[in-house]
Parts: structure tokens; C-alpha cells; sequence
């Protein structure tokens, strides 16, 4: 690859470079035309790494469990080139949307070089190679370096707190952790204060205030709902933001500060109040009766077009203009030119509850494993393990493979954004970007992009706002859930399976039924001694003793 050293100085606080993250991932990502910030790498110890000329070339298995179904390839894919070039590599490349071809391979022998599984999916765990806390800090330096300060500086953990799921007999581990750092921090509530100011009506603090405005709003255009969900696609995103008005997000496992302990969220008597509430929202109008239909595209749309006055599961875009016309908000007002916004907290069910805004460890159990048979070959391992790498704290291969070759696909703006307009996102995606990807991005860069072309120091200090202010930790709770995957005991038995105690889906089935109405509130109450006679309070102290010692 033809280097290329530029320099983009662009200030922006750690805040920034974490919001960029959830307003890229739970709204659809980049555009495929504007701008997106980037900043250079401070210390990629890994920059310009290139295997010895008198190494080999391996064969390796490559496969990716992706959405994104074009596979890179030869003589069509810089990005492959460069790899197969600088690393002396040949790779053999596969991938598909689910599991199952993955599951298929390994009955059938064929268990891949590099693989994406999920460290709580146990049928999986057999085929992953085991890695040794030295080798992580010898063949991947920088991902070391990265885990270890970003689990301490950011979560005040320690890194042996952190890779306790991803860790195997002998204290080695299972792959390296992809993490996503926009899940430690929660979301505010977006609503149109045109739509406020028309009724008189301020942002909400309570629930009690929000059907105040719900009220209003219905009287006001009693053909429209104030509010819809995504049931079809993101259950869990569904009501997420009133439902933690109560304390705790009902189907994880929560730390209660006040309590100092741990307890499974939908036991509160808070979510029982809560609960009721939403049902007789329903029972008003004020829910789409077709939420459950619906998809987290049809109820952004649904938004966009003046259909409901608040948005759950939104970034915090600066709400004064000008917008960019490819940003969310730009797009309602295209779509509703009088359209003004405004965000509010996360309301609770009554004053002196601390929220609860569905934030989750990071570290989500997502990596980048290595086949089990790489074990028996330790230089084919280190050499993998060197690739991840640098695709992660290398800025020239990140740039190549995010986004193509500088100056055909992208370039640098006169504004230091990076300027994608040179091409489409399907034919980026023909030359094999987004397929070959590190675990992370050490050099933050991805953790800056942001689709948003105007007033980006403004966008800066209107999120430090939100998240010392609307969001901060005396109104909602920033506390991760301790407990992430199955609770298994020191034999590896999945406990809530052992009880036969409830699974998440169906926490969240109960709920939608009682907000439906199909089940009345008592339900809460059967479900509630049901669990406790399967061994539910016994699951609880067995939590809080293996658990606790990983809260912030």
C-alpha cells in the first residue's frame, strides 16, 4: 500500500469519542455520502508491520459471521492484497449471516484459522484455541495495551476483571474480545419541543409527567400515538427507556447502589408499578397498537414523519441547526420543516429513584477466536494473532480495509473529515471493506466517525452537557450489569437452565403481555412466586458471591 502520512488535528474529549460509537451503531452507521471525523493514531507500535521476507506463506482459514456478504477478492481487493503481500498469507475466506455454516464446519472437521463466536455460545468452546496472557502481550501489544487501560480508565476494572469470561483453564483465553464502549454509557429520551411548546409542556422528569404529555397529545391529534416500538426486530429496545424508570432493566441482573447488592430486575415491585402503567397507556391509545409489528426502522420512520412525539434508543445529536441532511434530525426536518427537538432524562416512576439506562459491559462477549488446532502449531498462531493486531492499531490498514484505497475511494476534507462521496457504500463493499476487520480500533478512530458535517464543536460540547447533566449518575444509573451470558456454576452448568428458572425472552414475553393486556397485572405476581419456588433467591446469593467483586 502506497503510504501515505497525513495528520488530521481534530480535539474532541473521550465523551465525544464514545457517542460517536452509539450514533453510528443503533442508527444505521455511516451514510454512504458526507463526511466522518477521523484522528491519527498516538501510538501504533504496530504501524508499517510487515512480515520477514524469509517466512513462509500460511494458508489460512478465514470466517466471519457477518451481515455483509461480499467476500473479498483476488485482484479485486486492496485490501486483501496488502494483507496476503505484507503478511506472507493466503486466506481462504468464507462467510454467512448465522452460525449454522460455522456450527457445519466444525461437525464436519473443517474448524477455521480465524473465527467470530460468542464466548457464552459453549458449543463453540471446543474449537477455540487457548491463549496465554504472555502471548497476548508479545503478538498483540497494542489490543493488550488498549484492554488493560480502557477496563481501568473507563470502567475502573482491572483487566483480569474484564477477560474473566473469555478465560479457560490455566488462566489463558479464548480469543480477543471485540468491544463495544457506546454500552457503557446510557441514552436520553428525544421528543419534538415543537410538539411541547404547542401543548405547554416541558420535558419530563417522572412517568407521571410523561402521561401528563401523552394525555395532552392524544387530545390534542387523537389519530396519531405517541409513541411506538420495534417488537418485530429489538424487543428489548421496546419501552426500555420507561421501563427503566423503575431502577433496574427487568430481564438483567442489576447492582443497586443503594442496596449494595445484586438483584434480577424484573423482582422489583417498582417494575409491577410500571408495568401497570404502560398497560394503561395502552388501554388510552397513547401506544401503536402495532408496535409488536414493527421494526427499529419502522418506528425511527415512524418519528421522522410526525407520527409520535418521543423516540427511544436514539444517539444525542445537537437538536439547533443547521443539520446535516443525511443525519437523523435532518431527516425529520425534510420530512416536517417546523419539526425542533429537544431530549429529556430518563423519567422514573416517582422522585429519589435512580434510573436505569440499559448500559452493559462492554466487553459483550463478541471476539475473534482461533481454531483449537492452531495449538499444535504456535507460529501459525502468533502470526494470526500479530495480523489482529495491526488491523487494529495500524492506520493505513484500517483506513484500506474500512474504506478502500485514499484518493479512489475517500478522501481527506479541506475540514480534516474524511470525505466518502468518492464512491458508494456497495461498491466500497466490492472491494472487500468491512470484511477483514481488528477486534477493535486502538487508535480511536473508529470510535470518531460520525456522519455529521457541521458544527462539530458544538455537537462536542452539547453531548458533555447531556452526559454531566440529563444523564449523569445521581439521575441514572451508569453500573453495568456484573452478569453477562448464562450464570454458571464452577462446573460450567448454566444455573438458570438447572432451575428451569425463566430465560430473558420470556421476562420480556410476560411484560408485552401484561402491556397488551392479554395478561393482567397479577400475572407479575404468579411469575414472581413461580420463580422464587424454582430456586430464584437461591440463584440470587449465588450471584452476589461470585459476582459482586466485579461491580464498579
Amino acid at each position: 500500500m502506497k503510504s501515505k502520512k497525513w495528520k488530521v488535528i481534530l480535539c474532541l474529549t473521550t465523551a465525544m469519542l464514545i457517542l460517536m460509537t452509539f450514533v453510528t451503531g443503533c442508527n444505521g452507521g455511516s451514510s454512504t455520502n458526507g463526511s466522518e471525523s477521523v484522528t491519527t493514531a498516538p501510538d501504533s507500535t504496530t504501524q508499517g508491520t510487515t512480515a520477514s521476507e524469509d517466512l513462509p506463506v500460511i494458508k489460512v482459514k478465514f470466517f466471519k459471521v457477518t451481515d455483509i456478504t461480499t467476500i473479498p477478492k483476488k485482484g479485486n481487493s486492496p485490501i486483501l492484497t496488502e494483507l496476503e503481500n505484507r503478511f506472507k498469507m493466503e486466506f481462504e475466506m468464507s462467510s454467512s449471516p448465522t452460525y449454522d455454516k460455522l456450527t457445519v464446519m466444525l461437525m464436519s472437521g473443517e474448524t477455521p484459522d480465524v473465527f467470530n463466536p460468542n464466548v457464552t455460545d459453549s458449543k463453540f468452546s471446543s474449537a477455540e484455541a487457548a491463549i496465554t496472557r504472555e502471548e497476548l502481550e508479545t503478538f498483540t501489544p497494542n489490543l493488550y495495551k488498549y484492554y488493560k487501560s480502557f477496563a481501568e480508565e473507563k470502567l475502573g476494572s482491572t483487566f483480569e476483571s474484564v477477560m474473566k469470561k473469555y478465560e479457560v483453564a490455566g488462566g489463558k483465553y479464548v480469543g480477543l474480545p471485540w468491544v463495544w464502549e457506546g454500552g457503557a454509557e446510557p441514552r436520553p429520551l428525544l421528543w419534538r419541543k415543537d410538539i411541547l411548546d404547542e401543548l405547554g409542556k416541558t420535558e419530563p422528569e417522572t412517568l407521571g409527567q410523561v402521561e401528563d404529555i401523552f394525555s395532552a397529545f392524544k387530545q390534542r391529534y387523537p389519530e396519531k400515538y405517541c409513541m411506538t416500538g420495534c417488537g418485530k426486530d429489538l424487543l428489548w429496545q421496546t419501552f426500555t427507556h420507561f421501563l427503566g424508570g423503575s431502577g433496574v432493566n427487568i430481564d438483567q441482573w442489576n447492582y443497586m447502589n443503594a442496596e449494595g447488592k445484586i438483584v434480577y430486575g424484573m423482582t422489583k415491585p417498582e417494575v409491577r408499578e410500571v408495568l401497570g402503567m404502560l398497560a394503561r397507556w395502552y388501554s388510552a391509545g397513547y401506544i401503536d397498537p402495532k408496535f409488536m409489528e414493527k421494526t427499529e426502522a419502522d418506528r425511527n420512520n415512524e418519528f421522522i414523519s410526525g407520527d409520535t412525539i418521543v423516540l427511544e434508543w436514539y444517539g444525542a445529536e445537537n437538536p439547533e441547526p443547521p443539520f446535516d441532511p443525511s443525519s437523523f434530525l435532518g431527516r425529520v426536518v425534510a420530512s416536517v420543516p417546523q419539526a425542533t427537538f429537544t431530549y429529556s432524562t430518563i423519567p422514573v416512576l416517582r422522585p429519589g429513584i435512580i434510573a436505569h439506562g440499559y448500559v452493559w459491559n462492554p466487553f459483550h462477549g463478541q471476539m475473534t477466536a482461533f481454531g483449537r488446532q492452531l495449538e499444535n502449531d504456535p507460529d501459525k498462531l502468533h502470526r494470526l494473532l500479530q495480523l489482529q493486531d495491526a488491523l487494529s492499531s495500524d492506520e493505513e490498514l484500517y483506513f484500506l480495509s474500512y474504506y478502500g484505497p485514499q484518493g479512489d475511494t475517500w478522501k481527506v476534507g479541506d475540514n480534516g473529515l474524511v470525505d466518502i462521496s468518492l464512491s458508494t457504500s456497495e461498491q466500497r463493499l466490492a472491494l472487500g471493506c468491512k470484511y477483514f476487520l481488528g477486534p477493535v480500533t486502538t487508535f480511536n478512530e473508529y470510535r470518531t466517525q460520525t456522519k455529521y458535517k457541521f458544527n462539530s464543536q458544538k455537537q462536542h460540547d452539547f453531548y458533555n452537557s447531556i452526559m454531566t447533566g440529563l444523564l449523569s449518575p445521581d439521575k441514572v444509573s451508569w453500573t453495568a450489569t456484573p452478569v453477562n451470558g448464562p450464570v454458571l456454576d464452577d462446573d460450567g452448568n448454566n444455573l438458570t437452565e438447572k432451575y428451569k428458572l425463566t430465560k430473558q425472552n420470556e421476562i420480556l414475553g410476560l411484560a408485552i403481555d401484561i402491556i397488551l393486556g392479554k395478561k393482567p397485572i397479577e400475572a407479575w405476581d404468579a411469575w414472581l412466586d413461580n420463580w422464587k419456588q424454582k430456586g430464584g433467591d437461591e440463584l440470587t446469593r449465588f450471584v452476589n458471591e461470585r459476582y459482586l467483586q466485579y461491580v464498579k
